[in-house]
């Protein structure tokens, strides 16, 4: 505008200080422009490879160098990465500015806070260079996009007891089981009788000879954990939502149970139905976590539901977590039945009120079961409050 608007001046009044003014702003723009494409081929960048793993509550953070490979200073420098994090687009950390001296080496951290469990894309990273006057601007894309996967935050529940009743399962107590359990106590020579699922193949080829596998007597068969993704019966935000704390506490009771050796199964019935078989080994603990970040909260399964059409679960030898915002008569009977099966229920009921700034419901204080009772509300130390003493709610 300032350029036409000398040139008219220059043509109207004939008075040779405007064509000068011309000439400067057209060379002026020609060097800003010259100066900004030179500048951003100078800037080199490497992406610093990460594990794209988080957890809710956390941060994710990419990192990249840049160098400047000559002696002049580059100023005016931005970078920021691509996401499809809730709230990550107009977050102030998306950017950073910067400027490099000459043949300075500059590494930057880009922090993308992790509010939700789930399966995000992360990258390409950017980096945009301008001129001094801030006329031009160009960019520069870096790396490719990539699956950040943001598992819910594990709390320690090494106080949390389900009292699981004694029967087959855990090789803790060194008694031999006559039937086939979860866990192997031994290996010894193969007896004429043994089936073929007792046979230990990998011993079997290494020493020549068939070997078969020896199963001890413990106090731990199966844990189901069952819980509420009803959409209905959620409430809250983010991190502070009751679908993120149910899920965060049915993978801390995974994470420590499957450490006790212990084999853990998962029922959820969400956007997708979760239904994974209990089982104890580190690929099994991976899987169950994969399935609670791929699955929303958004199911019409009311829990008390899920409990009657799942008839597998009632066997003696497996104890219940159910993890709820939503308790009512319905349930207690559904629980006082599995009881009834001689089945350990234990009940966690996350507080739906207090993550709407909301006074209890009435029919929580009246909620009456034979099973153990945890209750957490929102900001509760989790870990703390799943410890003993726990509270029955039983019939006066």
């Amino acid at each position: 505008m300032i350029t036409l608007a000398s040139l008219f001046s220059g043509l109207a009044t004939g008075f040779p200080l405007f064509y000068r003014l011309i000439y400067i702003i057209s060379l002026t723009t020609i060097l800003n422009y010259l100066w900004t494409w030179n500048s951003i081929k100078q800037i080199n960048i490497v992406e610093i490879p990460n594990k794209t793993v988080s957890e809710v509550g956390g941060n994710f953070r990419q990192q990249l160098i840049l160098s400047n490979s000559t002696l002049l200073p580059k100023a005016g420098i931005e970078i920021s990465t691509q996401s499809n994090l809730p709230d990550y687009p107009h977050s102030p950390k998306k950017f950073v500015a910067t400027n490099l001296n000459g043949l300075e080496n500059y590494q930057v951290t880009i922090s993308l806070p992790t509010k939700t469990r789930g399966v995000f894309l992360v990258g390409p990273s950017e980096v945009s260079v301008s001129d001094p006057f801030g006329i031009f601007k160009m960019k520069k894309i870096i790396g490719s996009s990539k699956k950040l996967l943001v598992y819910p935050k594990i709390h320690d529940l090494s106080g949390f007891d389900v009292n699981i009743s004694k029967f087959e399962g855990d090789y803790k107590i060194n008694k031999q089981a006559l039937a086939i359990t979860p866990q192997v106590g031994s290996i010894r020579k193969y007896s004429p009788g043994d089936s073929i699922n007792r046979i230990h193949w990998k011993t079997t080829a290494k020493i020549g000879t068939l070997m078969s596998k020896e199963f001890e007597i413990g106090k731990a068969n199966n844990l189901w954990l069952i819980l509420d993704f009803e959409q209905q019966a959620q409430s809250g935000f983010e991190t502070e939502s009751t679908d993120e704390y149910i899920v965060s506490i049915g993978a801390s009771i995974t994470n420590q149970f499957i450490k006790s050796k212990i084999p853990v199964g998962l029922i959820a019935y969400g956007d997708k139905k979760i239904s994974i078989s209990p089982e104890v080994t580190k690929n099994h603990m991976n899987l169950i976590m994969l399935r609670l970040i791929e699955t929303k909260a958004e199911g019409i399964t009311p829990i008390s539901t899920i409990l009657e059409i799942e008839p597998h679960i009632v066997n003696t030898n497996n104890s219940i977590v159910i993890i709820t915002t939503n308790i009512h008569s319905d349930l207690s009977k559904k629980i006082d039945f599995l009881i009834k099966k001689r089945l350990s229920v234990t009940l966690i009921v996350v507080d739906k009120g207090s993550f709407a700034n909301k006074q209890s419901d009435p029919s929580q204080k009246n909620f009456i079961t034979k099973s153990k009772m945890f209750t957490i509300t929102k900001g509760s130390n989790i870990s703390e409050t799943l410890k003993p003493p726990y509270k029955f709610s039983t019939q006066n």
